[in-house]
């Protein structure tokens, strides 16, 4: 399935294989909507200790994600932990989390993630707060190259490190000013090639990332409005002739509008226009975006709903970016108490700016879900997906099934 889309609003529509653990998007997830300002940290302020761990048991049609489709059954195993320290004027969260995937059969698709966290907030005063975050994670990436109906593995270590910084300053009557600073970098390793049939080699390149931002809020009641002025630069070390990726800078400015009522129902609505600049003048175009989510609980049935259209410069098989537009719907219904069903599907298009290939991928999925006593849940699912290349003429069919079953101590 195409990749998801992480969203503050609700869970997006799962990956039909497993999701690896990557850094963020910042200068996204600042413009989706109008989060909760740094100011609203209180709830973090908590000490108990909460451990997770989930075990999934899959059978997919597409074990390596390719035209040349071959089954296989695989395991995924995620687990994480953190201990929130509190303070009278802050708090500091520490987290830990793992992922590990194994195939039956076609082992040179196991992947293995660690991820390290660190949050903290302190307060300056009632009217001004402080937030900052630090991460590293280190993924052990399994992959493919294929060649006709020959399939060769490839086996990569990156590192992936981010730190962030917000600071809030409440300006009364409702108003919130937030500034943001954030910076990430991606070191991947040498690629290594399976039964060692060639030397290792150095097929992705280094990249820094550097995110500022600056954005208003107005609170009235139940409704929030403002705007967001937010600028990413992505540095790319030379690769390859040509470039196996390129340099950017995007600019965005967007109004933005939200509102939550009591009953949960909940609307946000973002409207702008972002500026892509590929390094040395190789591409610039500015183009509106937007970006809107809606949730409408009723009773025992609720309806989610996310869209938005976006330069994307990290998940592209373009050298430099891609536009990106994707839509997703899901509703759920409980029919009991512990007992749930869910229906999903996606829409996406993602038409790169350089090759001129465009991946058009649909997808759905189905769940049933028993929430039991003690923090225990069962899952049974099944997605599919179809995902259409252009100019390479490349169809790829994916259906995955699985049962997950989760813990929460």
């Amino acid at each position: 399935m195409a990749e998801r889309v992480l969203s503050p609003c609700f869970g997006a529509i799962p990956h039909a294989r497993p999701l690896r653990l990557v850094a963020g998007n910042a200068l996204t997830a600042l413009a989706l909507a109008l989060s909760t300002p740094a100011l609203a940290g209180a709830d973090a302020k908590q000490s108990r200790i909460p451990v997770t761990v989930e075990v999934q048991r899959h059978f997919t049609t597409n074990a390596l994600d390719e035209p040349l489709a071959i089954s296989d059954w695989y395991t995924l195993m995620r687990g994480s932990i953190d201990r929130t320290f509190a303070r009278e004027d802050g708090y500091t969260k520490l987290a830990a989390a793992f992922e590990v995937t194994r195939y039956d059969t076609v082992p040179i698709e196991d992947d293995r993630a660690i991820a390290l966290s660190a949050e903290f907030s302190q307060k300056f005063n009632p009217a001004v707060e402080l937030r900052g975050t630090l991460s590293f994670s280190v993924l052990d990436v399994g992959d493919d190259l294929l060649f006709g109906d020959f399939v060769l593995g490839t086996r990569q270590l990156k590192f992936l490190g981010g730190a962030g910084a917000q600071l809030g300053i409440d300006l009364g009557d409702g108003r919130t000013l937030v500034f943001g600073l954030g910076a990430a970098t991606e070191r991947p390793g040498l690629t290594h090639f399976e039964d060692d049939i060639a030397d290792p080699l150095q097929l992705d390149p280094d990249q820094r990332q550097f995110e500022a931002s600056i954005k208003f809020v107005q609170a009235v009641g139940v409704l929030r409005y403002g705007g967001l002025a937010a600028a990413r630069w992505l540095d790319v070390d030379p690769l390859g002739d040509p470039p196996v990726a390129l340099g950017s800078r995007v600019m965005l400015v967007q109004a933005e509008a939200g509102a939550k009522a009591s009953s949960g129902a909940e609307v946000r609505v973002a409207l702008g226009t972002q500026l892509l600049q590929g390094e040395q003048d190789i591409f610039r175009q500015a183009r509106p975006s937007y970006e809107a989510m809606f949730a409408v609980p009723y009773k025992s049935f609720q309806l989610r709903g996310l869209a938005f259209a976006r330069f994307e410069t990290q998940d592209t098989d373009d050298p430099l970016a891609s536009w990106l537009r994707r839509y997703e719907l899901e509703g759920s219904y409980s029919i009991t108490k512990p007992l749930a069903v869910g229906l999903g599907g996606f829409s996406e298009n993602k038409q790169n700016l350089l090759f001129e290939n465009e991946e058009r991928s649909r997808g759905w999925y189905a769940q049933v879900r028993y929430d039991a006593p003690s923090n225990f849940s069962v899952t049974l699912r099944v997605d599919w997906s179809k995902t259409v290349k252009t100019v390479i003429d490349e169809r790829i069919d994916t259906v995955d099934t699985f049962l997950a079953v989760r813990k929460s101590f």
